[in-house]
């Protein structure tokens, strides 16, 4: 598969994460691969395998965004021994350590963006 433009790593990306089939179920791999051969009207020789690069070339270029999950059982806690924070828009994000701080930025500039 030589062509890889935005277009088709986009196009893997929806059908993987957003589109569901008739039957009202996620697409599997190999009926993502028919349907982009289908609409991109090229060989692309795409298998289910060759898919999941696809998927993580989304997330370099950030096609597909991934976002740390907002800890709500914290965020009460720290609430309830806090009450002044009750009014405030607060978010905490569960790190691994020192080394993990990237997940916080992240959440912040989400919030930041919205």
């Amino acid at each position: 598969m030589a062509k890889c433009d935005d277009d088709l790593v986009y196009r893997v990306a929806e059908l993987l994460f957003k589109e569901r089939g008739k039957d009202g179920k996620w697409l599997k791999m190999e009926a993502i691969a028919d349907q982009v051969e289908e609409e991109f009207g090229e060989n692309l020789e795409l298998t289910r395998e060759s898919l999941y690069p696809l998927v993580r070339k989304a997330v370099r270029r950030s096609i597909v965004q991934l976002t740390p999950p907002i800890n709500r059982d914290w965020r009460d806690r720290l609430v309830q021994r806090f009450p002044g924070l009750a009014g405030a828009k607060v978010n905490v994000v569960r790190t691994r350590g020192r080394d993990d701080t990237a997940k916080v930025v992240e959440v912040a500039a989400e919030e930041l963006l919205k």
